[in-house]
């Protein structure tokens, strides 16, 4: 309780855990300086892995720098997040890791950070809580296994290019009585089991689509319903080179362009998958990659 951490260097861990079940209340975390990769939680704030059981009650995170990750989760680990607030924005410096550390180009998006990150078997629940990215991505989700995010009365935002969430595989992100207010996608569905449900009043605004879903084999699944309302300043639904079962029910859905379903093949240059070649998403200096001080 009342834990208050300031870091100014890079690859600097805040909280990690590993197996056990804790509580942290009360505690304002700012980090400024690059992370070494938000798939394991190196340099993230708060990591959270193996079987832990963590509660995170009016946590205040404010992080600058690439992948330096507010909130990261994966193996069997589960979060459940009050009243709390996360932040994450960009730095200009070069962050020479070998981890992912620029948001995929195939996206038609930008950014070096994402503020939260599950993978493995996470589950993470928030509610009442606002979570703010400058670019890339406020809600990510990668390497899944079986992932559930849930978002219950709570606020998502991103203030220059990205998307407020991500469902890949099997993973279903869950929004209850939320605000979405994005420059480019609420939510980007990849992958065959990929789920995505708007419920009891959300609401999106995208400056180019609700939801984009591309790559991946089975349809996914997307879910409107509950009065939410949703505006989009390109097509409303947006699918690309897969198939997607979309069901609409109790919602208002508004689209600037007119379109509410547009269907077109997969533009991503390399066909199939998310190539992640170092020229696209990687800062690569001479020589090769040094392992971080």
């Amino acid at each position: 309780q009342g834990l208050k951490l300031r870091s100014r260097g890079d690859y600097f861990g805040g909280v990690y855990v590993d197996g056990g079940a804790y509580e942290i209340r009360d505690a304002d975390i700012a980090m400024e300086g690059h992370g070494g990769s938000d798939a394991v939680g190196y340099g993230a704030s708060i990591a959270v892995h193996g079987d832990a059981d963590v509660v995170l009650d009016h946590v205040q995170i404010h992080n600058v720098g690439s992948i330096r990750t507010a909130l990261q989760v994966c193996g069997h680990g589960k979060v459940t997040v009050l009243d709390s607030e996360f932040s994450a924005a960009d730095d200009e410096r070069p962050n020479y890791v070998k981890a992912m550390s620029k948001a995929p180009w195939m996206l038609g998006i930008h950014g070096r950070v994402r503020t939260t990150n599950i993978q493995d078997y996470g589950e993470v629940t928030y509610r009442r809580c606002k979570v703010r990215a400058e670019n890339w991505g406020a809600m990510s989700t990668d390497g899944t296994k079986r992932v559930r995010l849930s978002m219950y009365d709570s606020q998502v935002e991103v203030t220059g290019s990205g998307y407020g969430a991500y469902s890949i595989g099997d993973c279903h992100d869950y929004f209850d009585h939320c605000t979405i207010t994005v420059p480019d996608y609420g939510v980007i569905q990849c992958g065959g089991e990929s789920m995505v449900t708007y419920t009891n009043g959300t609401v999106v605004e995208a400056g180019r689509s609700a939801v984009m879903v591309h790559s991946g084999g089975k349809p996914g699944l997307l879910r409107v319903d509950g009065g939410s309302r949703l505006h989009s300043g390109g097509p409303m639904f947006q699918v690309k080179g897969r198939g997607a079962d979309i069901l609409v029910e109790d919602a208002e859905l508004a689209s600037d362009s007119g379109v509410l379903l547009e269907i077109l093949d997969n533009d991503d240059p390399n066909g199939r998958g998310m190539h992640m070649g170092p020229e696209t998403v990687m800062d690569v200096p001479p020589g090769g990659f040094p392992r971080p001080l």
